[in-house]
C-alpha cells in the first residue's frame, strides 16, 4: 500500500501526529508520504495560511477563540461553512496529486485535509478510501461536515461530542491520538539528563511553548525565578520562535537558572528528564506528556480546542489546569517536589492514554 497523510503547517501538532503515523506505516513495509493540501493549490496559499494561523496564535489568541466560537455557532445552523468551500478549492489539485502518485489510501490529521478529501470524493475526482484523525480532545467545529470512510478519536467522550454536532458516530473508533513511540521509551531520568547535558542534582521544570512559541514566556520565567528554590532549574523549549529564544537567553544571561532550547526533535528526552512540565495544552503536546508520563500543568490555553484539552486532562487527574501564570508556576514547582502527587498523576495518565494509538490506527487502515 501507498498512503498519503494530509497534514497542515499550522503549528507542530498535526505534523507530529502525521509523522508518528508515517513511522508506523514505514515500519510495516507500507509507503507513506506527507502532503499539505493547501500547498497543492499554491505555495503562496500555503505560506499565507501558515503565516496567518501562526501569527494569530502568537499575538492574538483571543481572536482565535472568537473565530472558534463563531465556528461553533455556524455549525449549529446546518449550513455548509465557508471553511469547507475554502478547502474544497484545493480538492482538484489534491486529487490530481493523489492519482499521479498512485496512492491507495489517505489519512488526514487536519480538518483542511478532511474537507479537501470530502470535496474530492463528492465531486467524483477521487475515490480513494480516506480516514480522519482527531488531534484534540473535543470535536472541533466543522468536523461533522466532513464525510470520510472512518475516523479515529482520542476517547469515547469525543465520539459522543462528534455525534451531538451531527457527525456519524458509527464511523468513529476511540484509538487515542497518535504520537511517536519515542515518547513511550522508558529512558531513566538520569540517563536522559546525561544525554542532554543537564544537571542530575537539581529538580527540573520543563516549560514548553508549542511549535510557534507563546508571548508570555518572560513573565513565566520571572515568576519561576521568584518562586523557585536553589535546587530547581528550568528548561524552556522555544519551538520555532527564534525571537523568543533570544529574549529568554538575554533574560537569563549570567543567572544560570533557565536554559533556552531552540526547536528540537529531542522533546521525548526532555520530558523524561523533567520532574514536571509547564505547557500549553495542545492535543499532541498533552498526549505526548502523558505518554512520557511527566506530571504537567496546563497554562495559557488558546481559547477553543486547547481549553477543552485542559478540561479533559484536569478532570481525569492527568494534569493541573492553572488559571494564572503565577498559579501555573506554583503548581509546576509543587509537582516537582511532591512525589506522591506526581505518582498519582502518572497513574492517571497511564490509565487514560494509549501510547500505541499510532500502531492501532495504522493496523486498522492497512486491514481495511
Amino acid at each position: 500500500m501507498k498512503i498519503c497523510i494530509l497534514t497542515c503547517y499550522t503549528g507542530e501538532g498535526h505534523n507530529s501526529a502525521a509523522r508518528a503515523l508515517q513511522e508506523e506505516f514505514l515500519a510495516r513495509g507500507a509507503e507513506a508520504e506527507l502532503m499539505d493540501p493547501v500547498g497543492q493549490r499554491s505555495h503562496r496559499a500555503q505560506g499565507f495560511v501558515s503565516g496567518f494561523y501562526n501569527g494569530i496564535i502568537r499575538r492574538a489568541p483571543r481572536a482565535f477563540g472568537a473565530l472558534y466560537r463563531a465556528g461553533a455557532v455556524w455549525e449549529k445552523t446546518g449550513v455548509t461553512s465557508p471553511v469547507y468551500y475554502a478547502n474544497a478549492s484545493c480538492a482538484r489539485a489534491v486529487a490530481e496529486r493523489l492519482l499521479a502518485g498512485r496512492y491507495t489510501g489517505v489519512v488526514c490529521t487536519h480538518l483542511y485535509g478532511m474537507e479537501a478529501m470530502t470535496a474530492a470524493r463528492r465531486r467524483g475526482l477521487c475515490d480513494l478510501p480516506a480516514w480522519g484523525v482527531f488531534t484534540d480532545y473535543t470535536s472541533s467545529p466543522f468536523l461533522a461536515e466532513t464525510d470520510l470512510d472512518g475516523y479515529f478519536a482520542p476517547h469515547p467522550d469525543v465520539i459522543a461530542d462528534f455525534a451531538a454536532k451531527g457527525g456519524r458516530a458509527e464511523r468513529v473508533e476511540a484509538t487515542g491520538i497518535p504520537v511517536s513511540l519515542r515518547f513511550a521509551r522508558e529512558t531513566p531520568r538520569d540517563e536522559a539528563r546525561a544525554l542532554l547535558g543537564l544537571p542530575r542534582d537539581k529538580r527540573l521544570v520543563l516549560i514548553m511553548t508549542g511549535g510557534v512559541g507563546c508571548e508570555n514566556m518572560l513573565r513565566l520565567c520571572s515568576l519561576f525565578l521568584e518562586q523557585r528554590d536553589a535546587d530547581t532549574q528550568a528548561c524552556v523549549l522555544a519551538g520555532h520562535n527564534e525571537k523568543l529564544l533570544r529574549l529568554v537567553e538575554e533574560w537569563d544571561a549570567g543567572r544560570g537558572v533557565v536554559r533556552a532550547v531552540p526547536f528540537t526533535r529531542e522533546v521525548p528526552l526532555y520530558m523524561r528528564a523533567a520532574d514536571s512540565l509547564l505547557s500549553k495544552p495542545g492535543g499532541l503536546s498533552s498526549t505526548e506528556a502523558a505518554v512520557a508520563n511527566v506530571p504537567f500543568v496546563c497554562v495559557n490555553p488558546i481559547p477553543g480546542c486547547e481549553t477543552e484539552n485542559a478540561r479533559f486532562f484536569s478532570q481525569r487527574g492527568m494534569a493541573v489546569s492553572a488559571r494564572t501564570d503565577g498559579e501555573a508556576v506554583a503548581a509546576a514547582l509543587s509537582l516537582a517536589r511532591d512525589e506522591a502527587a506526581a505518582s498519582r498523576m502518572r497513574a492517571a495518565q497511564r490509565a487514560y492514554i494509549n501510547p500505541y494509538a499510532a500502531r492501532d490506527i495504522v493496523e486498522k487502515v492497512l486491514g481495511a
